[in-house]
């Protein structure tokens, strides 16, 4: 990650977003002791410079906090990388067939299986003539061996 060094002064929200951190879970980390804590400016505001962002780098990176405190950190994974879900109306959360199709095609192609012309459709297809249409409470650990001889019986 790029730290800017040219005397730049960056508030905690952006110092948080720039380490890829929820703002409230970095403040509780600085509270904590196992990232420094901010400059303070002349009314008060904290703020990051480019000493203090190598700090919380190395932190980062060592995996122990400016107490002694070992810790372990994991990336946020981006919006892109997170699996679709909808509520139920009793608050569980289930995966969209989408997401689960998309699933199972992935799985598949890593067996090799379908190539470029295996499609979400098809797997859909497939998956209605093996299970029927309800999604909920399939394992793809279970799905996707019985997809693939499918699939395989039709080529």
């Amino acid at each position: 990650m790029k730290i800017p060094t040219n005397g730049t002064r960056i508030n905690v929200t952006t110092t948080a977003a720039l380490f890829t951190m929820d703002p409230g879970h970095f403040r509780r980390l600085v509270r904590r002791g196992v990232l420094p804590r901010a400059k303070r400016t002349s009314k008060n505001m904290p703020y990051y410079d480019g000493a203090l962002l190598e700090q919380v780098r190395d932190v980062l990176r060592s995996g122990v906090g400016c107490n002694g405190e070992e810790m372990a950190f994991y990336r946020r994974r981006s919006k892109q990388q997170r699996s679709p879900t909808r509520r139920r109306s009793n608050g569980e959360t289930t995966r969209k067939p989408s997401s689960f199709v998309e699933s199972v095609l992935e799985g598949c192609r890593q067996l090799g299986v379908g190539g470029d012309h295996l499609t979400p459709a098809r797997i859909s297809r497939a998956h209605v003539e093996e299970f029927g249409s309800d999604y909920e409470g399939q394992a793809l650990e279970e799905v996707i061996p019985a997809l693939v001889r499918r699939l395989q019986g039709e080529q």
